[in-house]
């Protein structure tokens, strides 16, 4: 059997579509087809899934980026001091305690004892 026969053979066999010989060597290419697979029912579910899982992964990814810049922002708000203390809506930087009968420059809370202020 010559290799020229040897090479026929093996195209046949595997639906090879591009063999290069050289010297003593040669190298081929295969295409896959669904005759090529065993079972191409059971391909065909483990690609579903494949693509199912894969889907999966970019959408937890996508979670993920999400909460982590919501935490990142508000993160930075707080740390700008936009809004350390609400007292009725309103909002202050500065909350002390001040008794019953201390003195406040801002608003002072009958019921806790706190001023809030700027």
């Amino acid at each position: 059997m010559t290799l020229c026969t040897l090479q026929m053979k093996v195209v046949k066999r595997y639906n090879i579509t591009t063999c290069v010989t050289h010297n003593m060597y040669v190298a081929c290419a295969v295409v896959a087809s669904n005759n090529a697979v065993s079972d191409p029912t059971n391909a065909r579910k483990l690609g579903r899934a494949s693509i199912g899982i894969s889907f999966a992964g970019i959408a937890v990814t996508a979670i993920i980026l999400i909460v982590i810049v919501l935490i990142l922002v508000v993160d930075i708000r707080d740390s700008a001091g936009q809004c350390e203390y609400k007292y009725y809506g309103n909002c202050y930087r500065h909350k002390s305690y001040v008794g019953p009968e201390g003195y406040c420059s801002g608003v002072k809370d009958t019921h806790d004892r706190f001023c809030y202020y700027d």
